[in-house]
């Protein structure tokens, strides 16, 4: 007992740390909305100023004061100089821009002070203390002094002065607070000023007790993370005993759990529990919502590639250079690694900082297997397979977090992965590694010590192949549904989208994608070593991808320069000393990407090439129409039926809603509201503002639930059902927010309504030919609704109108059986809602389709409905034919108010009259 107690108290010293850290993130998240993974790093550059301060024989109160200020000048600089420039950007975005941040302030602390770790002496009584059997140094209780008196200053500030109500209303609302006279540059400045000078303190304090290391204190925002979720991003008190929690406890594992790396995987732990039981986010206010950067087509110009292979294949066999073959192999096999984050970002928005781990699996199940005398094709065969499944087992996390939570999540694996594998002699060979077998393709040698060029064309070769793969699956209805799922994951649940099986789905082939390249990496040396999957390479690898653009098959290709051992290093064979200064001109090139080019280097470089492209696939598509030919890139087809569509039109069914309830907290917004539409008819739901309509439409499809009553669509009771699966049923629905998919074209966003999103059907549209082609149904839908010129425009690019019109189109084209219609006439002309009630009435007529429309222009409700339901205050109060209703006093008075006088019940409805 004597022992456990006397390795908390242990503990204390850095669990009181990390509470200083981690109440300077919450602080910097409340004030400015911002999560802070440069925050360990700017304690570390602290800890190293105050060192060489006090080497340079200055006062130790001097050197504490001046190495804060510094700390403190850094977070204020990287809010007004970086963050203030991303104030419209995604929460997303400048959580990446912190992470340039963190890799600038690591490469120069290694530029300056070099990578071998420096002990501090430190700035507290460190006298032993003596108590019960149990002995300690004096400066652990010191360091808990100082976090709980700190915390408890800042607290009480936070809440009971004006200062602090002032930087919490700044934060949740900028334009009140500036009409209240407060500037809100002013205020994220000045908690980012602060949050930054107690990283400073903190680096301060700890270097004595961890050693001053570039590797590893820019890692502790990890329990710095962990603790923060403790108190909910909210609570500085709670943070304080959260970190002080895991200080114990870190400790306690140390000494009595036999497992290397166990103590710095424990925060992982927290971090994953914490996010699993808090749900779906943080509540992170992004200032816009969270738009990734663009996305390429997909769409591949063969001559161009075979030419350009072609030269790189003949290059590559032709440098006779030791070191520009290994620094091309190396560019060539970071990209392949860099090619999984166009599908987990790029495609399915997913933002993982644990790709490079994943990737140190697959070589490291490959080399195991290679070591044990496996054929090398089948070892990186299983090493894809295990890099593969590993994915998945990371995508968990995904399933209940997304955006910059799930890249918090997958950081503390990153670390964890490091901590407990790659660093243990029992799994990863310790520091000598694993040796492997001569790399051999059906007995041909391809090893990279004998014949390194035959390596190299090796690498290039599966990077083609796995990017043309990965171009395959963007322009296939799994890379639609990817990218469904990424714009808007309510809008892809209405098109039948399985949101969680679709996330798996992306982890999964992104972790295949990253084990490919982590073998084809590793395996250029005999003795694969595993050292270098550590964390801040994983950021690293995240910011290459940025870098290049994550929605670009070249862009890897481009930041993959950048990593250690690539093309850049060239230069470093050349000019030795300029190899210190890559990392740091890749960190400034990631801000400056962010600042400058978001969607990435690629992006703009294609530019000025789009705008040809679009004219001659034009002319072309146009010249094939006229000869009744398939265009084979943008899969228009003429008299002619898709052989792989079910073009059949779905059987007539009814909608029952038996007296649901819906409540929010203890709030009533639907209270036993029943209804049924026949096939083939059009029913109304009307009533003013807040009558809980829209409450009701969701219900009914399954994104809200329901405290009582049922739901069927003939004989089927869909009550229990998940929201994608009625809308693989055939109950399918439209937004009053249209929720379109932004970064879709017109023609992809009606395909990803038709596509089918079970297993079958999206094996099927992969192998075959024809996935992005319309058929004779889609067409016909999209005749109706007047888009066929805008096929290949995105929703930004077409009027307010016509997107109002994709939405609905969209709705149809999934081949409903019932269809539900959120206003779908709000926001167009008179003439525009005319032509639509004739397509709607011919839905009805001509499809037997069932139609629920809720609309607020009574003239189209009452030309075209056969029946109408009136709601106000989440009750049913009328129900009848459009004449019954018009003469419904609860309805009139629901509208007009009980004191409505006879020329005001006729004004409302006149023109229906």
């Amino acid at each position: 007992m004597g022992e456990v107690l006397q390795f908390a108290i242990i503990g204390l010293g850095p669990g009181a740390i990390i509470g200083l850290l981690a109440v300077g993130l919450v602080m910097i998240f409340r004030g400015a909305g911002v999560v802070n993974l440069s925050h360990g790093a700017c304690a570390m550059f602290s800890g190293y100023v105050y060192a060489h301060l006090r080497g340079s024989d200055l006062p130790v109160a001097a050197s504490l004061i001046l190495a804060v200020v510094i700390a403190a000048l850094i977070g204020l600089a990287t809010d007004q100089l970086l963050l203030r420039r991303l104030r419209n950007s995604s929460a997303l975005t400048r959580l990446i821009a912190t992470m340039g941040v963190l890799l600038l302030l690591q490469s120069v602390s290694a530029k300056i002070w070099g990578v071998v770790p420096k002990t501090v002496e430190s700035i507290l009584p460190s006298s032993a203390i003596h108590l019960g059997g149990v002995s300690f140094s004096s400066d652990r209780l010191w360091l808990l002094l100082i976090a709980i008196v700190v915390t408890t200053i800042i607290a009480v500030v936070w809440r009971f002065t004006r200062l602090g109500w002032i930087a919490e209303g700044a934060s949740e609302n900028q334009r009140l607070a500036s009409t209240l006279g407060w500037s809100p540059e002013l205020v994220s400045g000045m908690t980012w000023t602060i949050g930054a000078g107690l990283a400073g303190l903190a680096g301060i304090l700890i270097a004595p007790i961890s050693q001053l290391d570039t590797r590893t204190l820019p890692l502790l925002v990890v329990p710095a993370l962990a603790a923060a979720l403790i108190g909910g991003f909210r609570s500085f008190p709670i943070t304080l005993i959260g970190a002080v929690g895991i200080g114990i406890a870190q400790s306690e594992t140390a000494q009595f759990v036999n497992v290397p790396g166990a103590p710095d995987a424990l925060p992982f732990l927290v971090i994953v529990i914490g996010l699993m039981v808090k749900g779906s986010a943080l509540p992170l206010r992004g200032h816009s919502s969270d738009r990734l950067p663009r996305v390429g087509s997909g769409r591949v110009r063969w001559i161009p590639l075979l030419i350009v292979s072609a030269g790189v294949i003949a290059l590559l066999t032709a440098v006779n250079s030791l070191d520009w073959l290994a620094a091309l192999t190396s560019t060539i096999a970071v990209a392949t690694i860099l090619l999984s984050f166009i599908v987990l970002i790029g495609y399915t928005g997913q933002v993982s900082l644990a790709q490079y781990a994943i990737a140190g699996f697959g070589a490291l199940i490959a080399a195991q297997l290679s070591k044990a005398g496996t054929p090398f094709v089948l070892a990186l065969l299983i090493g894809a397979v295990g890099a593969a499944i590993v994915g998945l087992v990371f995508a968990v996390p995904a399933l209940r977090t997304r955006g910059v939570n799930l890249a918090i999540v997958t950081l503390g694996l990153a670390v964890a992965a490091y901590s407990l594998i790659f660093t243990s002699t029992s799994f990863a060979g310790g520091v000598g590694g694993i040796l492997v077998e001569s790399p051999t393709i059906l007995g041909f040698s391809i090893d990279p010590v004998l014949y390194p060029q035959r390596y190299a064309v090796f690498a290039f070769v599966m990077f083609v192949l796995l990017a043309l793969g990965v171009a395959r699956l963007r322009r296939s209805s799994v890379g639609r549904m990817l990218l469904a799922i990424r714009d808007n994951e309510q809008a892809a649940a209405s098109n039948g989208v399985n949101i969680l099986g679709g996330k798996l789905v992306g982890f999964g082939i992104a972790g295949a994608i990253a084990g490919v390249g982590g073998i084809v990496l590793s395996f250029q040396s005999q003795a694969i070593a595993f050292g270098g999957y550590d964390p801040l390479s994983s950021i690293s690898m995240m910011a290459y991808s940025v870098l290049g653009g994550v929605g670009y098959l070249f862009g890897p290709l481009f930041g993959a320069t950048l990593s250690p051992g690539s093309l850049g290093a060239i230069i470093s064979l050349n000019y030795p000393e300029t190899t210190s200064w890559l990392p740091i001109i890749g960190a400034v090139a990631l801000l400056l990407t962010i600042l400058i080019s978001p969607h990435g280097w690629v992006h703009d470089a294609l530019k000025p090439f789009s705008a040809v492209a679009r004219w001659w696939d034009f002319h072309v598509s146009v010249g094939l129409a006229k000869l009744g030919r398939t265009d084979r890139d943008t899969g228009v087809k003429v008299n002619a039926t898709d052989a792989t569509s079910d073009t059949s039109r779905p059987l007539p069914k009814g909608l029952s809603v038996g007296d649901i309830t819906v409540r929010y907290g203890g709030n009533i917004a639907v209270n036993a509201v029943g209804l049924a539409v026949s096939p083939g008819k059009i029913v109304g739901l009307i009533g003013p503002n807040g009558a809980g309509k829209t409450s009701f439409m969701d219900a009914v499809t399954g994104f809200t639930r329901i405290g009582g009553g049922t739901i069927r669509m003939s004989d089927v009771d869909l009550t229990r059902w998940p929201a994608y699966k009625r809308a693989r049923a055939g109950l399918v629905r439209s937004f009053q927010s249209l929720e379109l998919y932004p970064d879709l074209t017109v023609r992809e966003n009606v395909l990803t309504a038709a596509d089918r999103h079970d297993a079958r059907g999206l094996i099927k549209n992969v192998i075959s030919a024809c996935g992005s082609r319309l058929d004779d149904h889609m067409q016909e839908v999209l005749d109706d609704f007047g888009l066929v010129g805008s096929l290949d425009l995105l929703p930004e690019e077409i009027s307010y109108g016509q997107r109002r019109l994709l939405a609905i189109a969209r709705a149809v084209a999934a081949r409903p059986s019932v269809l539900l219609l959120d206003e779908p006439v709000a926001g167009l002309d008179d003439a525009e809602s005319a032509e639509f009630a004739v397509v709607l009435q011919k839905l009805a007529r001509d499809r037997g389709i069932s139609i629920l429309v809720i609309e607020h222009d009574m003239n189209f409700v009452m030309g075209i409905c056969d029946q109408i339901v009136v709601m106000d205050f989440g009750t049913k109060i009328a129900e009848g034919a459009a004449e019954e209703v018009l003469n419904n006093k609860a309805a009139i008075a629901a509208y007009l108010g009980d004191e409505a006088t006879e020329a005001d019940e006729t004004a409302i409805f006149e023109s229906s009259s």
